[in-house]
């Protein structure tokens, strides 16, 4: 079983850090409801984003291509060439028919086709 990746910011335990804020927000009687209303509410975003810090692709459902810092498949060596139709090389596509069976005649109405 895997264990669970904690996110860390400069060595720093982002989850044991937010943990000590919390405890010291709910012993801190000085500062006023808003101000510590305010404080949770910024602990719970930091917590968020915090948790989104260790996703990727093999422990979420987001793609693959999604994934920071991934490794990108490099060409080989020996591979040269770039992707699609190589220089030299005759495409293959359909040729005209010299007889064809019927010929089909289309009216388009211009009017009719969006800009």
């Amino acid at each position: 079983m895997k264990k669970a990746r904690t996110a860390a910011i400069g060595g720093q335990d982002i989850q044991k850090t937010l943990r000590t804020v919390e405890a010291m927000l709910k012993e801190d009687n000085t500062a006023s409801a808003q101000m510590r209303a305010m404080m949770q509410l910024l602990v719970t975003i930091i917590g968020l984003m915090a948790a989104k810090l260790g996703l990727n692709s093999s422990n979420s459902s987001i793609p693959p291509s999604k994934d920071s810092f991934r490794k990108r498949g490099a060409r080989t060596k020996g591979q040269k060439r770039k992707p699609g139709g190589q220089d030299g090389h005759e495409g293959a596509q359909l040729k005209k028919a010299e007889n064809p069976d019927r010929i089909e005649t289309f009216s388009i109405d211009r009017r009719t086709i969006p800009a």
